[in-house]
C-alpha cells in the first residue's frame, strides 16, 4: 500500500479526525500554505503539530495536544485535554493569532503580533511576548502574563493573577480574590468583585478595586484610586504618596452636597469620603496628613489628594507665585534647609513668612510683607511696599526695597539696606550694636530711623554730631552702630513710649553749588554744618561757632573764608582757594594743598610775597609754618614732599594781597598712608575725569565703586547711573537709583539693581543676581548662579553652569546658556532659550504666553506646577497639545499657554512632561 502524504506547501484542507493517520507519512507539519486542520484525536501520532507557514486554521480534539501555529495570522482551538497553543514562529514573528485553549488547563503563547488570546475554562496559563494583544483568561484560576504591548486582559471567573508587562494595559480582574500587577506603564486595574489586590507599579495608574475589601498600591507614578464610596469602604491604599513626590489622588463617582471640606485632615490613617466621620477608605501613612477635597461637576465627581507640601527641612527653591495657595498645606514657614523663596504678590497668604533654619534668601513681593529670617545668615529682600524683615538670630542682610520698611537684624553682625521710603532701623542695643545700615538716607529727602527698644536715663542728649560712622546709642561715648555716610552728621535724639529715636537733622549743603554764609546760620537748625560736599561752593567760616572749626570743603573749586577762629581746613578735590586775613589766618591748618590749590593773604605785602615765593618741603608728614603775620600766629599747611609754594602779590576782587600758589600731589587727610590693597581687576574708563571710589561705601551722585581685590565688598550706589566692582571675594552690590552697571567679578557675589534699567554682571562663582524694577540685563557667566529679573522686560542669560532663571513680572527674555538650567519665566509673555545641556523649563498659573525658542526633545524637560485647573495628569497636558504654524502649543488654561518654536506635537510625548 502506498503511503499517502496528505500536506503540500500549498494551502491544504484536512480533517485528521476522518482518516486512519498510520497510513500517512507525516501527520504534524502542514509546510506551508494557508492551511485548514482538524486533528485526529485518540491517534497520538499529530498530538504535536505545527502548522507551518501561512495564515493556519488548527482545530485540537479530545486529546492534550501541542499545537504551534509557525508563521503567519494563525487560528488555534485546543478543545477539549490540557493543551499547548503556541501561535508564533518565534518571537519575531508579527502575525495576529487567535489562540482558544477551550477545555482542561491549557497553556496560550502568543509572539509580537496583536494576538487574541481566550484560555477557555479550567485553570490556564497565558504568556503574550509582545503586541498589543485581547486576553481572556475565561473560568478558573488563571496566570496572565501580558509582556509587552498596549494589551486589555480579563481574568473572569476564578481567583487570577495576571502580570500587565511593559507599556499601557487595561487589567480586569472579574470574579474572585484577583492579583494584579501591571508592572511598567500607564495603566488602568480593576478588580471587579472579590477581595483583591492590585498593584499599578510603575507609570501613572487608573486603579479601581471594585467590590470587595481591596488591597491597592499605586506605587511610582501619578496614580488614581476610583471608585463608588461603597466600592472605595474598606479597601487599603498601601502606598499612596504622602510625600509630595508625585501627584496621587482618589476619585469618588458622586459629590455629597453635604459635604463642603476644602482642606481637612485624616485621622487614624483612614480617609472620610463622604463627612460623616466616619473613615471609609484606609491610607497607610496618612495619620495626621492635611487633604485637599475639590469636585468637578462636569464628570460629578469629588477628587481628593493630598495638600501640596513646598516646603521641607531640606534646601527648596519655591516661587509662591506658581502655585494656587488653596492646594497648597502652608506658605508662611520654610521649615529648614538653605531656602530660596519668592513671595507671591497676587496672594494674601504668604504676607507673614519665616525662613526657619537654614541660610536663606528670601525676596518679597508689592505686597505688605513680614518677612522673618530665623535662624542661619539669612538675605531677605521687601522689595515694594511697607514691609518688616526680621533676619532673627546670625549675621543677615536685609534689603526693604521701596516702601516704608521696618528693618530688625536681630542678632549677630547684621547689614541693613533701606532703600526708597521712610523706614526704621529697629533692635536693642545688644542687637544693633555691631550693626551696618549701608543707606541711611543723609540727603534729608526720606526721613529714615533708628529705634532703640528702651531709655537710657543717663543718656540726655538732644542734638549732636556722630564722631565717624558709628552712633552712639547709650550715650557712653562708645560707638555702637555703623551707619555709612554719617561722619560728621548732626542726629536729634527723642524718647517716646519706652523707645530712643535717633533721626538725622537736615542738612547744611548739597551736592550742587552752595553759597552759604555760616556767620547767618543757626547751627542747632542743621546736621552737617562741616562739610560742603560736591559742587563750586563759596563758604564764609563762623567766627563764634566751633562746629564748623574743622571744616572740609568736598569736590569741586570752592572758595572758603576763613574766620578769626583757629581753623583745620580741607579744600578736598579740585581747585580750591582759602581766603583770609593774616589775622583770620593765623593758627589756621590747611591739610591738603595741592597743584591749582591756592591761599590768599588779604592785605598782605609785597615784601611777604618775596618771602614765600620758592620755599620749598621736603617732609610730608610735617605741617609747615608759614610766617604770614611778621611776629603774629603761623599759619600751617601740609604740601605733598617735593611741593613748593609760588607767591605773588596781586589784586582779586578789588582786594590787594598775597596769593600763594602751591605745587605738588595731595596728601590727603592722613599723615602716612595705608599700604596699597591688592591690584583690583582693571576698571572701565573713568566718567568724565572723575577719580574711582575705593571697595566698601556709599556712592554719591554718578559714583564709580571698585572693590580692593581678594576682600568681600559691599557697595550702595547714589541717586545717579553708577557703576560698581566688587573684584575678587563675595561682594554685595546695591545699584538703587538709575541705570546702574555692577560687576561681581570673582566670588559668590549677591547683586541688587533696584531702580532703572540696570546692567548685573555675576562674573565667575555662583552668583545672586536681582534686577528689581526697570528692563534689566542680567548675565550670571560662569558657576551656578540664581537671576530673579523681577519687574520690567528683563533679558536674563545664566553663562555657564548650571542655573536657575527667573523672569518675574512683564514680558522677559531668558537664556540658559551652557549647563543644565532651570527657567521659569513667571508672569508675562516670556521668551526661554535653554542652550547647551538638558534643560528644564517651569510654568504654572498666570505664567502667560510664553514661547520656548529652541526645545531639545532629546534632552530637555517641562515642568507644570500642579493643582492648575482641569490638568491631573500627563494625559491631560498632551491631550491639550495642538499643532500651529509656529509649532506645538500648549493651553494651560485661563490665558496661559506654552509654543514649541519649530516643534511639532508628535515630537511630544509624556516623557517630555513632569509635575511640581
Amino acid at each position: 500500500m502506498t503511503a499517502i502524504e496528505p500536506f503540500t506547501e500549498n494551502a491544504d484542507s484536512v480533517d485528521l479526525s476522518l482518516v486512519d493517520i498510520s497510513t500517512f507519512i507525516n501527520v504534524t507539519d502542514a509546510l506551508g500554505g494557508n492551511d485548514s486542520v482538524t486533528l485526529s484525536g485518540g491517534q497520538s501520532q499529530d498530538d504535536n503539530f505545527t502548522g507551518g507557514n501561512g495564515d493556519d486554521h488548527i482545530f485540537g480534539s479530545d486529546d492534550s495536544e501541542a499545537i504551534f501555529g509557525g508563521f503567519g495570522n494563525d487560528t488555534l482551538f485546543g478543545e477539549d485535554g490540557d493543551d499547548v497553543l503556541n501561535g508564533g514562529g518565534d518571537s519575531g514573528d508579527d502575525g495576529t493569532s487567535l489562540l482558544y485553549g477551550g477545555n482542561g488547563n491549557d497553556q496560550l503563547v502568543g509572539f509580537g503580533g496583536n494576538d487574541t488570546i481566550w484560555g477557555g475554562t479550567e485553570d490556564d496559563r497565558v504568556t503574550s511576548q509582545g503586541g498589543d494583544d485581547l486576553i481572556y483568561g475565561g473560568a478558573g484560576a488563571d496566570s496572565i502574563t501580558a509582556g509587552a504591548g498596549n494589551d486589555t486582559v480579563w481574568g473572569d471567573d476564578g481567583d487570577d493573577r495576571f502580570l500587565g508587562g511593559g507599556d499601557n494595559d487595561v487589567l480586569h480582574g472579574g470574579n474572585g480574590n484577583d492579583r494584579i500587577d501591571a508592572e511598567s506603564g500607564h495603566d488602568t486595574l480593576w478588580g471587579d468583585d472579590g477581595d483583591d489586590t492590585l498593584l499599578g507599579n510603575g507609570g501613572d495608574d487608573l486603579i479601581e478595586g471594585g467590590q470587595g475589601n481591596d488591597s491597592l498600591s499605586g506605587s511610582t507614578g501619578n496614580d488614581t484610586f476610583f471608585g463608588s464610596l461603597p466600592d472605595l469602604t474598606g479597601d487599603t491604599i498601601a502606598d499612596f504618596d504622602t510625600t509630595g513626590a508625585t501627584t496621587d489622588r482618589i476619585d469618588l463617582d458622586t459629590i455629597f452636597g453635604a459635604d463642603t471640606r476644602g482642606l481637612f485632615t485624616a485621622t487614624g490613617g483612614l480617609l472620610d469620603l463622604d463627612a460623616d466621620s466616619v473613615g471609609d477608605v484606609s491610607v497607610t501613612g496618612s495619620d495626621g496628613t492635611t487633604w485637599l477635597r475639590e469636585t468637578d461637576t462636569l464628570s460629578g465627581h469629588t477628587h481628593f489628594k493630598l495638600a501640596l507640601t513646598l516646603f521641607t527641612k531640606q534646601a527648596d527653591s519655591v516661587d509662591l507665585d506658581s502655585y494656587d495657595f488653596g492646594n497648597v498645606v502652608q506658605v508662611t514657614d520654610a521649615l529648614g534647609g538653605d531656602d530660596w523663596v519668592t513671595l507671591s504678590g497676587s496672594q494674601a497668604g504668604d504676607d507673614s513668612f519665616t525662613g526657619g533654619d537654614g541660610n536663606d534668601h528670601i525676596s518679597g513681593s508689592d505686597d505688605l510683607e513680614s518677612i522673618f529670617g530665623g535662624n542661619g545668615a539669612d538675605t531677605l529682600s521687601g522689595d515694594a511696599g511697607a514691609d518688616t524683615l526680621d533676619g532673627g538670630a546670625d549675621a543677615d542682610l536685609l534689603y526693604g526695597g521701596n516702601g516704608a520698611d521696618r528693618l530688625i537684624g536681630g542678632g549677630g553682625k547684621d547689614r541693613l539696606g533701606l532703600g526708597a521710603g521712610e523706614d526704621s532701623v529697629v533692635g536693642s542695643l545688644a542687637d544693633l550694636s555691631g550693626d551696618t545700615v549701608l543707606d541711611f538716607d543723609t540727603g534729608g529727602l526720606e526721613v529714615d530711623r533708628i529705634v532703640l527698644d528702651t531709655i537710657f536715663g543717663s543718656d540726655s542728649r538732644g542734638l549732636f554730631v556722630a564722631d565717624g560712622d558709628l552712633l552712639d546709642l547709650d550715650g557712653n561715648g562708645t560707638g555702637d552702630l555703623s551707619v555709612t555716610g554719617a561722619d560728621g552728621l548732626g542726629w536729634r535724639r527723642e524718647t517716646s513710649g519706652g523707645q530712643t529715636i535717633f533721626t538725622l537733622k537736615p542738612p547744611l549743603f548739597t551736592d550742587g553749588a552752595d553759597t552759604i554764609d555760616l556767620d547767618t546760620v543757626g547751627f542747632d537748625d542743621f546736621g552737617n554744618v562741616s562739610k560742603a560736599l560736591a559742587g563750586n561752593d563759596r563758604v564764609t567760616l563762623n567766627g563764634g561757632e566751633a562746629r564748623d572749626d574743622v571744616f572740609d570743603a568736598g569736590n569741586g573749586n570752592d572758595l572758603l573764608v576763613a574766620s578769626s577762629d583757629a581753623e583745620t581746613i580741607a579744600g578736598g578735590r579740585g581747585e580750591d582757594t582759602i581766603w583770609g586775613t593774616a589775622a583770620d589766618l593765623a593758627d589756621d591748618l590747611v591739610k591738603d594743598l595741592d597743584g591749582g590749590d591756592r591761599i590768599f593773604v588779604a592785605g598782605g605785602s609785597e615784601e611777604l610775597a618775596d618771602f614765600l615765593d620758592g620755599r620749598a618741603f621736603a617732609d610730608l608728614s610735617v605741617a609747615i609754618p608759614l610766617d604770614i603775620g611778621k611776629g603774629a600766629p603761623l599759619l600751617s599747611a601740609k604740601v605733598a614732599e617735593g611741593g613748593s609754594l609760588v607767591a605773588e602779590y596781586t589784586t582779586i576782587d578789588s582786594q590787594d594781597g598775597v596769593l600763594v600758589r602751591f605745587r605738588g600731589d595731595s596728601t590727603g587727610s592722613n599723615p602716612v598712608p595705608p599700604p596699597p590693597p591688592p591690584p583690583p581687576p582693571p576698571p572701565p574708563p573713568p566718567v568724565e575725569e572723575e577719580e574711582p571710589l575705593p571697595g566698601q561705601g556709599f556712592g554719591g551722585y554718578g559714583s564709580q565703586i571698585y572693590g580692593y581685590g581678594f576682600t568681600d565688598d559691599w557697595a550702595v550706589g547714589g541717586t545717579a547711573a553708577d557703576s560698581l566692582r566688587g573684584g575678587a571675594g563675595d561682594d554685595t552690590l546695591f545699584g538703587m537709583d538709575q541705570g546702574d552697571r555692577l560687576f561681581g567679578d570673582n566670588g559668590l557675589d549677591l547683586l541688587f539693581g533696584n531702580r532703572g534699567d540696570d546692567t548685573l554682571a555675576g562674573g565667575e562663582g555662583d552668583d545672586t543676581l536681582y534686577g528689581g524694577q526697570g528692563a534689566d540685563r542680567l548675565g550670571g557667566d560662569a558657576g551656578r548662579d540664581w537671576l530673579n529679573g523681577n519687574r520690567g522686560r528683563d533679558t536674563i542669560d545664566g553663562g555657564d553652569g548650571e542655573d536657575t532663571l527667573h523672569g518675574g513680572q512683564d514680558d522677559d527674555r531668558l537664556a540658559g546658556g551652557d549647563g543644565d538650567d532651570f527657567l521659569a519665566g513667571d508672569r508675562g509673555d516670556d521668551t526661554l532659550t535653554g542652550g547647551n545641556g538638558a534643560d528644564r523649563f517651569y510654568f504654572g498659573a498666570s505664567s502667560g504666553q510664553d514661547r520656548i525658542e529652541d526645545f531639545d526633545a532629546d534632552l530637555d524637560r517641562i515642568v507644570i506646577a500642579d493643582g492648575l485647573p482641569g490638568i491631573d495628569s500627563i494625559e491631560d497636558l498632551i491631550a491639550r497639545l495642538v499643532d500651529t504654524p509656529g509649532g506645538a502649543l500648549l493651553d494651560l488654561g485661563d490665558g496661559n499657554t506654552v509654543l514649541f518654536a519649530g516643534i511639532t506635537r508628535s515630537a511630544l510625548g509624556p516623557d517630555h512632561f513632569a509635575f511640581a
